[in-house]
């Protein structure tokens, strides 16, 4: 064999090697798919049983990791994503606001699921927010129309007057109070501010809708005239909203669904915050609730009404970029094949 022969099968072996790299797609960290540790097991509080569709999340160095709904009471179960540089990585839970006592879990890339109880000490109220789909203990609404909600605990003991907070203020309900007629012990109340009309009803009161609510005290109908009586319900509602539709405070009423509407005995209890205006009302039980300004002085009933559908905006999706000629599928190996048949014109000329 001659040498021209040798460089002539060495070039050749060159251009198939630059033809194979050049077809072979670069993988960069971020095509790895990330691949989630699976946490689950009991949630461990001094109360009541953590109630479904409450929003448990994991963050690593502060940043969201995962979040899932609680679909059983007491029990969770979440996903979290991280990648290989978030390896060893401390995990931290969180039940809404509260975070859970210190536990000794890091994350690890492609684990095999864990089984962790987790123990939160939370405060009289948690919060947590809807739209995840499935329903929440205590209470029918489907979540997914559900704005916001605030749960409240408190002990409930005979002969006491019982008032279940809603500082945060997530929602227009401020508190719910009552004087108990047994003891009932540890329970929770939820206030739930709705996305629309409630599913649980099939009409509404005439009139401009400020809000469509729901509120839950404890479970199993224990809220009822054997066990409590002189309930009062505390809400606020924003004065810009009144300004906006022309609403004459003293029309505003609140009203409770059962089996039909009944308006309820409402008083304006505070006008001098510059934001909202504050009222109570009266109530001979608990569930579906809509504060509602009548245009005139309505009997207690309802009236069938179509729902008000709600706008959904597109997703965003941002333009691609325009493709240089570097970035141009074949660009790069049309170059690779020019400077291979330079070289080859070279060798044919000097051997």
């Amino acid at each position: 064999m001659t040498i021209k022969d040798k460089y002539l099968r060495i070039l050749s072996c060159l251009v198939i090697l630059v033809l194979g790299m050049s077809l072979v797609p670069v993988a960069s960290a971020s095509d790895i798919p990330s691949i989630p540790n699976v946490f689950e097991g009991k949630l461990i509080t001094e109360g009541a049983d953590v109630p479904a569709g409450t929003i448990i999340s994991a963050y690593i160095d502060s940043q969201l990791a995962g979040s899932n709904s609680i679909d059983e009471a007491g029990k969770y179960k979440i996903g979290v994503s991280g990648t290989e540089e978030d390896h060893g990585k401390k995990i931290v839970f969180k039940l809404g606001l509260v975070e859970s006592e210190p536990v000794s879990v890091t994350y690890q890339h492609g684990a095999a699921p864990v089984e962790l109880d987790l123990t939160f000490k939370l405060p009289t109220t948690v919060i947590t927010s809807g739209g995840s789909g499935g329903r929440a203990v205590g209470s029918p609404e489907p979540q997914s129309n559900v704005e916001a909600k605030e749960l409240s605990l408190a002990v409930v003991t005979k002969g006491t007057k019982v008032r279940f907070d809603f500082p945060n203020g997530v929602t227009c309900i401020r508190y719910v109070e009552f004087d108990a007629r047994k003891t009932l012990g540890r329970i929770t109340t939820i206030a739930e501010m709705l996305k629309g009309q409630s599913k649980l009803v099939s009409s509404l009161p005439e009139g401009t809708v400020y809000k469509n609510v729901n509120i839950w005290v404890g479970s199993g109908g224990i809220a009822n005239s054997d066990n409590l009586e002189n309930a009062v319900i505390g809400f606020r509602v924003n004065k810009t909203w009144l300004e906006e539709n022309d609403v004459d405070t003293d029309s505003l009423s609140l009203w409770y669904y059962n089996d039909s509407w009944s308006k309820l005995n409402t008083m304006k209890i505070d006008e001098e915050n510059d934001t909202y205006l504050y009222f109570e009302a009266r109530t001979q039980g608990f569930g579906s609730f809509v504060i509602v300004a009548a245009g005139e002085e309505e009997e207690a009933g309802s009236i069938d009404v179509e729902p008000v559908p709600t706008e959904t905006s597109g997703d965003d999706v941002e333009s691609e970029p325009e493709k240089s000629a570097s970035s141009t599928p074949g660009f790069e190996l049309t170059a690779v094949l020019g400077t291979v048949g330079a070289a080859y014109g070279v060798l044919r000329r000097k051997f």
